[in-house]
């Protein structure tokens, strides 16, 4: 049985973030036909990067895990300081941009030293997203028989000149998306690497005890609810204000209508009124509160696949995105499932258009057909041996 390796900055069932469910997902569904091992640090907030898992080895749900310490916190003030060097004043040099990597972290060289010594001792090494500090300096220790999973977007990180390197390094790509696809051969001269779409396979659970959702958190009427990091930098805070603006302009006769937030919030949030925060909830829990909803709303301009639309329009719930995101809107056009909005204006119509029985029935129906015909973790992981043998074989 072939030995492999999944990198990632996080990984656990506490873990909020979507690269990290990505490789949970995928570590569980590979352990059948791979000899599976995760590579990871021993922290649980990305705010801080601060050691929370004590074992440094231990198995998770059959898949075992080795977790190395991060030497330091996130160094917040050097990554303002760097970042604004390279982005605003133009200093976009490679010492300075990998000053700014190891700020943000999490710095953990012992993972590193971990990859280069034991690179023989595994087939191929899966790095799941670009960003931080395991991936930027551990795809180039082997490079050859890696496969990147970049869940690249849109932002002013991945044209730091050091990701040229990062991006020249792996044996073979996975991309999430047809979109992350484009904007990564836009940016970078990889389109002749080896190189699939092959997102993941969508299943969520729900308990039987979890399907009273509104019932055991006392929600009255109909809500809308966000899932994920609570972050501005996740377009949040717009989310919340367009939210209250429309709450403020209905009229009596218009339905009673609750925002229900859930993840770890990172900002300030409104008390009382129409918004109502649930904190991390069980993955269980938090799919029953999905599939009550008349929507779920996903403002994040940044996405490379957007687990949370996928989950939404297979438990038969819509979606409401952010029209400035490329893959939610390539989501919502293909689909049919879902509407996109780019100001209050739109917001509204959107929102307004989820009371409309008919185009919501047919939002519903067409969202399920989609996830169904796209996202089965058979055809996913067909996808992956095929990527697998051809780094082996390579």
């Amino acid at each position: 049985m072939k030995r492999i390796a999944i990198v990632n900055q996080r990984y656990g069932r506490e873990v909020n973030g979507g690269s990290e469910s990505y490789t949970m997902q995928l570590a569980e569904h590979m352990r059948e036909e791979y000899e599976v091992e995760v590579l990871t640090t021993q922290a649980l907030s990305y705010a801080t990067w601060e050691n929370h898992y004590k074992e440094r080895e231990e198995w998770v749900d059959g898949v075992r895990v080795r977790r190395f310490p991060v030497k330091r916190r996130r160094q917040r003030l050097l990554l303002r300081i760097t970042g604004r060097l390279i982005t605003a004043l133009g200093m976009n040099y490679r010492w300075l941009n990998r000053i700014w990597i190891k700020a943000q972290g999490p710095y953990a060289p012992e993972l590193l030293d971990f990859i280069e010594e034991n690179r023989e001792s595994y087939d191929v090494f899966i790095f799941v997203t670009y960003l931080y500090y395991p991936a930027v300096f551990g795809l180039g220790l082997v490079g050859e028989k890696s496969v990147f999973v970049p869940t690249a977007h849109e932002e002013p990180y991945i044209h730091f000149k050091l990701m040229e390197d990062v991006f020249g390094s792996p044996a073979a790509y996975v991309f999430l998306t047809e979109e992350e696809r484009e904007l990564v051969f836009s940016l970078f001269p990889v389109s002749t690497v080896p190189n699939r779409v092959a997102a993941m396979g969508i299943a969520p659970r729900i308990g039987e005890e979890n399907l009273d959702f509104k019932k055991k958190y006392g929600i009255s009427g109909s809500y809308l609810i966000y899932a994920g990091r609570i972050d501005v930098d996740k377009g949040c805070g717009q989310l919340i204000e367009y939210f209250e603006r429309y709450c403020q302009s209905c009229s009596r006769e218009e339905p009673m209508v609750t925002l229900v937030l859930i993840g770890k919030s990172e900002m300030a949030l409104p008390e009382g009124g129409h918004v109502r925060y649930l904190g991390f909830l069980s993955e269980e829990d938090k799919n029953s509160g999905i599939a009550g909803a008349r929507a779920l709303c996903l403002p994040s301009r940044h996405e490379s696949l957007s687990m949370a639309a996928l989950e939404a329009m297979y438990l038969g719930t819509p979606i409401i995105v952010n029209g400035d995101s490329p893959v939610l809107q390539g989501h919502c056009r293909r689909s049919g499932g879902g509407l996109s909005y780019r100001d209050y204006k739109s917001f509204r119509e959107a929102l307004e258009a989820m009371w409309d029985e008919g185009k919501y029935r047919k939002m519903k129906e067409s969202g399920i057909r989609y996830v169904e015909e796209n996202y089965r973790w058979e055809t996913v992981l067909d996808q992956w041996k095929e990527v697998i043998a051809g780094v082996i074989k390579a």
